[in-house]
């Protein structure tokens, strides 16, 4: 009788594979269980292990010849096994707090990328509308002085336009009197003689078209983007510095034009990105050189502890270091009047309030100059090093406030504008008195101390 549509045929083929497959399973089964329990030859419980086959065995197998100088105690290989296994739990929930720190941090950078966002989103348009509106109103100004140009010149052509129709009123009635006294008898040309001269001595005055009255269309059109682009080098500041807020540790707050930083009172939350100090309160500048000359300037004022240089990227920013030349650091520092260039005390003439910066990458000159308003600039050390790496400016400070006067571009000067074109910032070539170099001003950098902060 033929099975109902509802009920599945047998398929004795795929039953037949089933019940082998179950069988192996079955037969690996009783296998590890005879391999975790009992010897696989005797009934006997495995103390040895035969490193030849590698299989469990008892004491009785133990003296067999093929197995015999080839064992080790179980118990040993157990326990190195368990040793083994510890330490890589103990690697291993290292490695899950590392893990774990690192998802903390991603998060903290996640909210403070996002925050960095808005905030450099909204200072990009603060300074375009600046822009703008410095377009704006040179467009307005330079289409006014158009528009002014354009009525002046025609109150100057209806002035002259005036004085020529009035000259051709007058010659037209002299004519027609000339006319007339062509045609008079002699004896009345003789007796108008006087009168006919001086008519005609008055009215031989040419007409003259006066210059200036067409429109100065060179003055305003001529290298018209250069002269706007020109004024408008003279309203903006160019610092040959600029700090850069992701390598300043969190208790230094870096101003929004990125050219001072001071020390807060509360720590601020922010990521542990290896760009970072974390352990000194160290800033660099974000630029770094590795070609060309370059030059900056640092107010110290009174302050008795603080540091400035150059710095490798390479440097450590997490753990101890030392501002010495084989760690990456070339710097001069003072504490308590006492100052080290590198690890080398050095003994200045007088107490800086200024301290230059000029570096010379290709030479490999990194000098240092007291440039105390009022007094000469002398020099205070300089280091000769073939620089591997491209250097950054270095700055920290371990008293309150202190001052990095930085040298800003301006217009002025043709100097400052050519380095600027190039890219690299201008070093004064005045050796004589303190005085601030062609075509620029001065700026303020504060920065705070630089103690390990927990």
């Amino acid at each position: 009788m033929p099975a109902p549509k509802d009920t599945p045929e047998v398929n004795v083929t795929l039953k037949n594979l089933a019940d082998t497959f179950a069988g192996r399973i079955q037969g690996d089964s009783n296998s590890e269980t005879n391999e975790e329990g009992l010897c696989c030859v005797h009934p006997l419980k495995p103390t040895m292990i035969c490193m030849t086959d590698r299989e469990v065995i008892c004491t009785e197998c133990e003296s067999v010849k093929e197995h015999i100088e080839k064992v080790i105690r179980l118990k040993d290989m157990a326990a190195d096994t368990r040793q083994s296994i510890s330490l890589n739990l103990i690697k291993m929930k290292q490695q899950l707090e590392d893990c774990n720190d690192v998802e903390d941090t991603y998060m903290i950078m996640r909210k403070h990328t996002m925050v960095q966002h808005d905030e450099v989103e909204k200072k990009i348009k603060e300074e375009f509308l600046q822009l703008h509106r410095f377009l704006r109103e040179e467009e307005e100004a330079r289409l006014a002085a158009v528009k002014e140009e354009a009525e002046r010149n025609q109150m100057t052509i209806e002035r002259e336009l005036k004085i020529v129709r009035g000259q051709i009123h007058a010659l037209t009635e002299a004519i027609q009197c000339s006319q007339k006294d062509l045609i008079k008898d002699d004896v009345t040309i003789f007796q108008d003689s006087s009168r006919i001269k001086a008519r005609a001595r008055n009215t031989l005055m040419g007409p003259n078209v006066v210059s200036g009255a067409v429109m100065d269309i060179a003055g305003h059109l001529g290298n018209l983007k250069f002269k706007v682009w020109k004024k408008m080098m003279e309203t903006v500041e160019y610092y040959p510095v600029i700090l850069d807020p992701n390598t300043a540790d969190g208790w230094l707050s870096v101003s929004e034009d990125m050219t001072s930083v001071t020390e807060i009172r509360n720590k601020q939350i922010v990521p542990d990105n290896p760009e970072r100090f974390t352990r000194y309160i160290y800033v660099l500048g974000s630029e770094g050189y590795d070609s060309g000359q370059h030059c900056w300037e640092v107010e110290v004022g009174d302050r008795d502890r603080w540091s400035l240089g150059v710095a490798y990227k390479s440097i450590e920013r997490k753990e101890e270091t030392f501002l010495e030349p084989k760690f990456g650091f070339w710097t001069l520092w003072m504490t308590e009047d006492n100052y080290t260039v590198g690890a080398v005390p050095c003994f200045p003439d007088n107490k800086p309030k200024k301290v230059r910066i000029e570096l010379d990458c290709d030479k490999g000159h990194l000098s240092f100059y007291d440039v105390t308003d009022d007094m000469p600039m002398t020099l205070i050390h300089t280091f000769f090093h073939a620089f591997t790496e491209t250097l950054y400016p270095f700055f920290s400070t371990e008293t309150d406030d202190m001052s990095c006067l930085l040298q800003q571009w301006r217009s002025g000067s043709s100097e400052g504008l050519g380095a600027l074109l190039k890219g690299t910032s201008a070093i004064p070539t005045g050796r004589g008195s303190n005085r601030q170099p062609s075509g620029y001003r001065s700026g303020v950098l504060t920065s705070g101390p630089r103690l390990p902060k927990c």
